[in-house]
């Protein structure tokens, strides 16, 4: 019994000396990092990525320096906070969107390791790397520009948890009164569309046919040639606008013929040229199978013609001189990527060297897409340089989309804002051969069925079950969870219950224990049993669908 309680101690004394060991080298690294930041002039051996990284921790060389930490230690609120909330960070944000706007706050070192990890491991990997690296951060305003990120990304369900403003409370923190029946009537929409492989090939006419042909004999010509095809008066009318010059965004359904409207386009552009100006052309696809489907109709059109066609894919466009290759040929077909690279290496000198930019599935025209980036140099060219020849744009999309807008004044916003980006004249849909495009082109069905709440549902008593157990395991690590909220006779499914959630949450910010490490657990733990309380509210929610 001596010598195990012996071993005991020996263990526990070890322990002790390794976490003491860890703080000494935490606390080393931490005055290295001060004598970076306030050190005079470097020499050219100090001038490392890592020397150059730990100038960045310039708050707490300051507080060193001035032996005051009340700005770092006024960080530790947001620190807990977000420590509280980690579940729901990581499981709602897209570490891609928000990224560029926090490397204010981050080395460079961490944004290269945090993009990497979100590539290789998926976006909630990348998001438990950036709440790391957040955590460590030194940089007084980070918790503000987190703020701004979430608000700009539109994360509505972090902003509720993270924002805690006793002040000015949400209104999710009110209380709304449910209206409505239990038994009103819900009306479910449903609607499908078959996918069409080949989703070009009922789309033109035949040239040898004066009569339409049947999807059979269209099928037959297109393993005949690609040339055999014309324009139907549909297709006419989308590429007018860009015939005569115009930026434009071709605007039509899934399956009109798109590809064969840019294929026209890029034909007319490069014939109508004035003699002795050579045209060159780009046509970006957004993912590998849509890239190498038009690789293919390209080629197969331009075949045996003065043009010269090349197409380049992430996936195959190691060592191959792709700047070489541009500029070698008429029209290039590529995923975006591979051109935002080459303006970047300087192996393509500038976007004025084409003379007509194809964007496929240009809705995705926002944000920090590669389609986004291009359009930033494209319109730094106009405005900073006015002389400069630019090419035409050419936007191809089933629908330009609405993005989050909930009313018709936020639609136009958001699509005058995709216009602005991709510097767009006229969008181009078609109007006066509509019944054509109609004849052509598949209309799904619509079906509206009626269905009343069922009186017994045995979906709504499973969900019913799971909740109770979740609430009774909240209450055994916190037993005065009902204390926490104003909100009572809430009811599972209901906006109540929604929002007593969110109030919850929101009182663990409060919390306080004298055991600061239980404070710690039972906020935590907190956090995850609302968090999958959640999850059972929406399901809930969504149980008439079922």
């Amino acid at each position: 019994m001596y010598r195990k309680t012996r071993t005991y101690m020996h263990r526990e004394e070890a322990g002790e000396l390794r976490r003491t060991s860890a703080q000494k080298r935490r606390m080393q690294d931490l005055v290295r990092t001060s004598y970076v930041n306030c050190a005079g002039p470097k020499s050219s051996s100090d001038n490392t990525p890592r020397d150059r990284d730990r100038v960045r921790y310039s708050g707490l060389a300051e507080a060193l320096q001035k032996a005051d930490f009340s700005s770092i230690q006024s960080l530790e609120e947001p620190r807990k906070r977000l420590c509280v909330i980690y579940s729901t960070v990581k499981s709602n944000i897209r570490t891609e969107e928000i990224i560029m706007d926090l490397t204010d706050c981050l080395l460079r070192q961490e944004v290269e390791e945090i993009v990497e990890t979100s590539r290789q491991k998926g976006s909630m990997a990348g998001a438990e790397k950036l709440i790391e690296c957040l955590l460590r951060s030194d940089k007084m305003q980070w918790p503000k520009v987190f703020t701004v990120a979430l608000e700009k990304g539109e994360y509505g369900e972090v902003l509720d948890v993270w924002i805690c403003d006793k002040a000015h409370p949400s209104k999710k923190d009110e209380p709304v009164k449910e209206s409505g029946d239990e038994n009103s009537v819900f009306t479910v929409h449903f609607t499908e569309q078959p996918t069409i492989d080949n989703n070009f090939q009922p789309a033109f006419a035949t040239q040898s046919h004066g009569n339409e042909a049947t999807s059979t004999q269209l099928m037959g010509a297109t393993r005949r040639s690609i040339k055999d095809f014309k324009l139907r008066s549909y297709q006419e009318e989308l590429a007018q606008p860009a015939y005569n010059g115009k930026n434009t965004i071709i605007c039509a359904p899934t399956g009109s013929g798109k590809t064969f409207v840019a294929l026209s386009i890029c034909d007319h552009h490069l014939k109508s040229l004035p003699k002795g100006q050579k045209g060159k052309v780009v046509f970006m696809a957004t993912k590998v199978p849509v890239y190498e489907q038009q690789k293919r109709i390209f080629y197969e059109y331009f075949e045996n013609t003065e043009y010269k066609v090349e197409g380049f894919s992430g996936e195959e466009n190691e060592n191959v001189p792709v700047g070489m290759k541009i500029e070698d040929s008429d029209i290039i077909i590529l995923t975006p990527q591979i051109l935002v690279n080459c303006l970047t290496d300087g192996s393509v000198p500038s976007l004025s060297i084409f003379t007509l930019l194809i964007f496929d599935e240009c809705h995705n025209t926002i944000g920090h897409h590669p389609y986004n980036v291009l359009m930033f140099q494209y319109l730094d060219l106009k405005i900073g340089c006015p002389g400069e020849k630019l090419p035409q744009i050419i936007g191809l999309t089933a629908s330009v989309g609405t993005g989050k807008s909930r009313s018709l004044m936020d639609a136009v916003i958001y699509i005058s804002k995709l216009c602005a980006n991709l510097d767009i004249e006229e969008i181009s849909t078609v109007k006066k051969n509509v019944e054509e495009l109609e004849r052509v082109v598949y209309k799904p069905e619509k079906c509206i069925c009626e269905t009343r709440q069922r009186e017994q549902d045995p979906f709504a008593e499973v969900i019913r079950k799971i909740m109770a157990e979740i609430e009774q395991m909240a209450k055994s690590v916190f037993p005065h969870i009902e204390t926490m909220s104003n909100i009572q006779n809430r009811q599972y499914g209901t906006k109540q219950y929604e929002q007593w959630i969110v109030s919850t949450q929101k009182a663990c910010y409060t919390l306080q224990l004298e055991d600061k490490i239980k404070e710690s657990h039972i906020c935590s733990a907190l956090f995850t049993y609302t968090e999958h309380l959640r999850v059972g509210q929406k399901k809930w929610a969504k149980k008439i669908i079922y």
